[in-house]
């Protein structure tokens, strides 16, 4: 009877560790689970709070780069109304404004190019020969974000009076209103009085600026696309 007592008091007692070993390790393994739950919640919040930082950075770099827009934009207003009611350098009707776009078109304009050399040596009395350049109307800059100023390389020939039309000619275009850069001027009087000039020159045009407003994406390493 002794003997089935002890055994019963070792059992019970067997059956409490047991019980205790599995209550440790289910709380350990909730523990477990929890610590996880908890290190991903805390890294998916991160990843969140990491893009929303970057997002809410581009936002104000947009801002910004907004009310730089506008206050350059009236600074603009205000200097070309002031342009514009000067008197003009030129004598002319026509507008400071005007005159401008005359000096450096903002078009890649070709056949007025052409036709301007022409009638200008027409009007100094001097025979137009040849006038060569590349026509690239097809694939010039028309209009860009970051205009540059671009140079259309041109050659003209004609025959005149030395003393008087091809003198006058070349003065013409030293007080033309658009910039002509020469870079040869060859005479031949080898049918003296008349005598063949042949220039070689540049002038230039600006490709209009265009504004643009675009929509971009940030990406989760903050770069925008």
């Amino acid at each position: 009877m002794a003997s089935l007592k002890k055994t019963m008091n070792f059992t019970t007692k067997q059956s409490l560790v047991d019980k205790d070993n599995n209550f440790v390790l289910v709380l350990l393994a909730s523990s477990s689970a929890i610590i996880i739950f908890c290190l991903v919640a805390a890294n998916s919040l991160y990843a969140k709070m990491d893009y929303q930082n970057k997002v809410i950075k581009a936002r104000n770099d947009a801002v910004t780069q907004l009310d730089t827009n506008i206050s350059n934009a009236t600074s603009l207003t205000n200097s070309y109304q002031k342009f514009e009611s000067q008197t003009p350098v030129v004598k002319g009707p026509a507008k400071n404004s005007i005159m401008t776009l005359n000096a450096l078109p903002s078009k890649y304009d070709f056949p007025a190019l052409v036709t301007s050399l022409a009638t200008r040596m027409q009007a100094d009395s001097v025979a137009v020969k040849t006038i060569t350049a590349t026509d690239q109307q097809t694939t010039a800059v028309q209009s860009s974000p970051d205009p540059v100023i671009t140079a259309m390389p041109f050659t003209i020939s004609g025959v005149g009076v030395y003393g008087g039309a091809v003198q006058k000619y070349v003065e013409d275009l030293e007080n033309s209103i658009r910039p002509i850069v020469v870079s040869n001027i060859e005479f031949d009087a080898s049918s003296a009085p008349l005598v063949t000039l042949t220039i070689k020159a540049n002038t230039y045009y600006q490709p209009e600026k265009i504004f643009q407003i675009i929509n971009k994406d940030v990406k989760k390493d903050g770069t925008l696309q």
